[in-house]
């Protein structure tokens, strides 16, 4: 943590951990993402997520969210790394701002969200935020379940995570 807080990538209650991305597409796969859908990542780091989401799938904007400046700037640089053609989502955008204040439930048809390192408040509002998402929307989070009576466990999975394993969940938004 102290090299986080030196080099501005730590704020109390936020701890910074990198998207593997290959278990990422793995999980991402269980929601089917289908063309023209909206892709939402909360807490975006340096954009590995997004720029999976956004290179394999057709969705109509893959946005992520970040919400710290030296995060969301790696996320840019690697962005403007990537040729066109690499992406096959219609519009990426990459926000830095606080996830949990942008309107992502109305966005998403697929929202990702890493729970790992999120304090108990940040992961009630996530909660309260998927009582807004449309019916049919799925939700992709790791480490720990939600406790939402909207949400539907579409599937619970560890998969491979650097040198161990890390839980993956996938919901769908059922009632309204």
């Amino acid at each position: 943590q102290r090299r986080e807080r030196g080099s501005g990538v730590h704020l109390e209650g936020i701890q910074y951990g990198e998207v593997d991305p290959s278990a990422f597409a793995k999980a991402l796969g269980w929601v089917s993402p289908a063309d023209g859908e909206r892709f939402v990542d909360l807490g975006s780091g340096t954009g590995k997520a997004v720029l999976t989401a956004a290179a394999l799938h057709r969705f109509s904007c893959a946005t992520g969210v970040e919400l710290l400046e030296p995060l969301h700037a790696a996320a840019q640089r690697a962005r403007a790394a990537l040729p066109p053609e690499a992406l096959r989502a219609a519009e990426v955008r990459l926000l830095c701002g606080d996830a949990f204040k942008h309107p992502w439930a109305e966005e998403g048809g697929v929202v990702f969200c890493t729970l790992t390192c999120l304090t108990d408040e940040a992961i009630a509002a996530l909660e309260r935020g998927c009582e807004r998402l449309p019916r049919g929307a799925r939700l992709i989070v790791t480490t720990r379940e939600l406790k939402c009576h909207c949400l539907r466990l579409l599937r619970r999975e560890k998969l491979p995570y650097g040198k161990g394993s890390l839980l993956f969940l996938a919901y769908e938004r059922v009632s309204r």
